[in-house]
Formats: C-alpha cells, structure tokens, sequence
C-alpha cells in the first residue's frame, strides 16, 4: 500500500469514527433536552433556552444522513459512469475527480461543527443550573 493509499484509509476510518461519535452525541443530546423538558398544560415542550441546541442537534443529525447519502450518490454515479465508458471501449481515469469529495466533505465538517455548537450551548445552560443548585 502505498502513501497515498495509507492517506485515505486513514481519513475513511476517522471520519467514520468521527461520524458515529457525532451521531452518538446528537443521541445524548436528545435524551439530556428531554430530561429537562416542562411540562405545561399536559403538553411536554422544550425549555426555551433549550431551543436552539436542540434545531442544531436535529440539523447535524440530518447533515450525517445527507452526508452519507450524497457521498453514495456521488460515487455510485461517478462508479456507473465508469462502467460506461468501459463498456464503450474507453480508457478509464486512474484518479477520480479532484471535485467528487467535496459535498461530502463539506457536510461532514457541517454536521461536526453543529453539534459542537449545541453541545458549547448546552454546556452553558447546565452551567446555570449547576450555579442555581448550588446558590440553593
């Protein structure tokens, strides 16, 4: 294996693990939101300050399904294409284009950086309740 093909590898094993570690994360942070739900009236809602952590959770949750979707998407296309023009008698490319991973990419560091935000907020809001208990 060559240095470039380590260099891949080792980029798909740590984004995989990076992707099932936000998505663990964005799981956690449901539970946590919904621990510290109000119930009013005998509807549950979320607490305000609890608002905007949870879009973001929710939005990060859905950038990893685009992200993986469009990665197959992109391949997959890119894969077919291939075929065809190896069918057809023609030469095949030995690199892939240098645009094919770029969506993925992007919604990948989307999607990371999301559910650092909700988590920087979350972080502060149990800061205050941790100071009010503590003030009690």
């Amino acid at each position: 294996m060559d240095l470039i093909e380590r260099a891949h590898s080792f980029n798909e094993k740590r984004s995989a693990v990076a992707s099932a570690i936000c998505r663990q994360l964005g799981f956690a942070a449901i539970a946590l939101i919904w621990a510290f739900r109000v119930l009013d009236q005998g509807q549950c809602m979320v607490r305000g300050e609890l608002v905007t952590p949870t879009l973001l959770v929710v939005a990060s949750l859905g950038l990893d399904l685009l992200h993986y979707t469009i990665a197959a998407l992109l391949w997959g296309g890119y894969g077919r294409f291939l075929e065809g023009r190896k069918r057809d008698g023609h030469e095949i490319p030995q690199d892939a284009p240098g645009w094919i991973n770029w969506p993925a990419n992007m919604l990948f560091l989307a999607k990371i950086a999301l559910m650092v935000w909700a988590y920087w907020l979350l972080f502060w809001f149990f800061w205050g309740e941790i100071l009010v208990a503590a003030a009690v």
